[in-house]
């Protein structure tokens, strides 16, 4: 019961509920539930985290490839005109259209020797 969460304690209403379902070993166990789930959680998070790795951020004026969302095909070429503040940037493609993408979706463009 959310209002018991909150205040600790088994509260005085209307609502029908059975006088067990506020028991101490109750809230015992719910307890223990929500600390294995964060435990669990946490450990989730670390494994992900060891092999995690944040791309390199983009600077003005670079030349990259853009993915597109339909076809996931990289097929669209352009220059980082403008950099956000969540690894997005504002990239200005060679047809002269200018749209906004996330960094997961931009890579640098290697030239050709």
């Amino acid at each position: 019961v959310p209002a018991q969460a909150l205040f600790g304690r088994p509260i005085s209403s209307f609502l029908l509920a059975h006088h067990s379902s506020f028991a101490p070993e109750w809230q015992l166990q719910a307890d223990t539930t929500s600390a294995n789930a964060a435990a669990q959680s946490a450990a989730a998070a670390a494994h992900y985290d060891r092999s995690a790795r944040q791309p390199r951020p983009l600077r003005l004026g670079t030349h990259v490839d853009v993915q597109d969302p339909r076809t996931k095909l990289w097929n669209a070429c352009g220059v980082i005109v403008g950099v956000g503040h969540l690894r997005d940037y504002l990239v200005k493609l060679t047809n002269g259209r200018v749209y906004w993408r996330n960094r997961r979706f931009l890579r640098p463009l290697v030239p050709a020797v």
